[in-house]
């Protein structure tokens, strides 16, 4: 029942059935698209613009999720290292783990979600460019570069014991 074919512009399958049609690309990866009014074809046009845009606008989410991830572990790992760090020096002994040790290690691992988060936004984005031709600008990633600024911030000042 499923249709197999090719575009002419990205070389992309599209298999199609009466609920939904797939995207593959050359590795593989499938993602769904609705199929244009219950129809057994894969979406043109207007239609396949419009599925376009909320698999775009899935990706913007995705990487969202990743910046309030990042953001809170920043958040956390430097307000652990202020608030703990006040009168427990002199109870620690060298060996333990102390709340300035604990803060960069959660400041580094939401730099590190960052980073993660960034590199998969950017893949995804641009294969739907490769694809698909060009994309409406995303300020996500912009955010996601202040929030990165603030982390190093935060771990310079943790690392210099301010």
């Amino acid at each position: 029942m499923a249709d197999e074919w090719r575009t002419a512009r990205s070389g992309i399958r599209l298999r199609g059935d009466a609920t939904a049609a797939a995207v593959s690309d050359d590795r593989g990866r499938r993602t769904r698209i609705p199929a244009v009014n219950g129809g057994d074809h894969a979406p043109t046009g207007d239609a396949l613009r419009h599925s376009l845009e909320c698999v775009r606008l899935a990706y913007e989410r995705t990487l969202m999720a990743w910046l309030r991830t990042a953001l809170s572990l920043i958040a956390i790992g430097f307000t652990i290292y202020k608030l703990f760090s006040y009168g427990l020096g002199a109870r620690l002994d060298a060996g333990d783990l102390g709340p300035r040790e604990f803060g960069m290690l959660m400041i580094g691992g939401g730099l590190a979600t960052l980073v993660l988060g960034l590199l998969d936004q950017r893949r995804n984005l641009r294969r739907l460019r490769l694809q698909y031709g060009p994309l409406p600008y995303s300020s996500a990633g912009t955010t996601a570069g202040l929030i990165g600024l603030l982390g190093v911030v935060g771990l310079v000042a943790v690392i210099l014991r301010q």
